[in-house]
Formats: C-alpha cells, sequence, structure tokens
C-alpha cells in the first residue's frame, strides 16, 4: 500500500506541475503500479495480492461464486471480480483447476478482443541493454 501512495503522491505532483525526471527505477515501479491498480481494482484483492494471501483470495472466490448462484450479485459483477481474484492467484504462481484457467482465459480473450497486437519494433540488443540496465539499478539499490 506504501508504493500506492508513493505512486499517488508522484501523480499528484506531476498534476501540479512538478515535471521532474524521474530515473528509471522509479519509471519501472510507478509502471508496476499502474499494472496492478488497472488489474485489481477491488481494494481487498490489491491488499491481499500485496500480502500474498492465496487463502483469503480462494476464500473470497468461494464467496463471489456463491453470491452469484444466489443471484446476490449479476453476471458482470461476477466475472469481474473473478477474473479479478483468479488474475492475482495467476500472478501468485498458485495453481489454478481446468476450469479456473478456461474461465479466466475466456474473459481475457473477451477483454482484450477490441485490441489489436501491437508491432514491437525493439529490437534484441535494445531488451537487452534495458534488462541490463534494470539488473545493474536493482542491485545497487
Amino acid at each position: 500500500m506504501e508504493e500506492l501512495h508513493e505512486f499517488q503522491n508522484n501523480l499528484d505532483r506531476m498534476v501540479a506541475g512538478d515535471m521532474t525526471l524521474l530515473d528509471e527505477l522509479s519509471a519501472v515501479r510507478m509502471a508496476t503500479m499502474a499494472a496492478i491498480n488497472s488489474a485489481f481494482k477491488t481494494p481487498d484483492i490489491i491488499r491481499m495480492f500485496g500480502a500474498r494471501q492465496t487463502e483469503e483470495l480462494r476464500e473470497s472466490l468461494e464467496r463471489i461464486q456463491e453470491e452469484y448462484h444466489l443471484k446476490s450479485i449479476s453476471r458482470a459483477a461476477y466475472e469481474e471480480k473473478a477474473m479479478e481474484i483468479l488474475t492475482a492467484l495467476k500472478t501468485l504462481n498458485e495453481p489454478l483447476s481446468d476450469e479456473e484457467a478456461a474461465f479466466l482465459q475466456k474473459q481475457m480473450q473477451h477483454k482484450f478482443s477490441g485490441f489489436q497486437q501491437s508491432n514491437n519494433n525493439v529490437n534484441q540488443a535494445q531488451q537487452q541493454n534495458l534488462i541490463s540496465n534494470f539488473g545493474n539499478q536493482a542491485k545497487t539499490d
């Protein structure tokens, strides 16, 4: 959560006009946090993901499945929350059942069906340079 606050503070400074250059590591951190924020919208999921609480994530998944079967939540809400939880579990290298993996794959395809595959113009030398720079900075921190 501290990183989320740091990310928000940086965004607030930028909006206020402070456009100082960020070092590459800060830029990577911000990109990572932005990715987490876009993937996980529920504060509880963010907290459980950050604390690597896979059992609690599983319990949360069971709870929303039950709510959906009892018609307490809509199909759209169920799919969004289930996808969020399954994405967190997969990112934490928690094994998914075949059914869960198929559900996640279907939802991801549906979610990104409007996007075209990007043309990646970064050549292998540039990729190695980026990886090397990131590795060197990680060692010094």
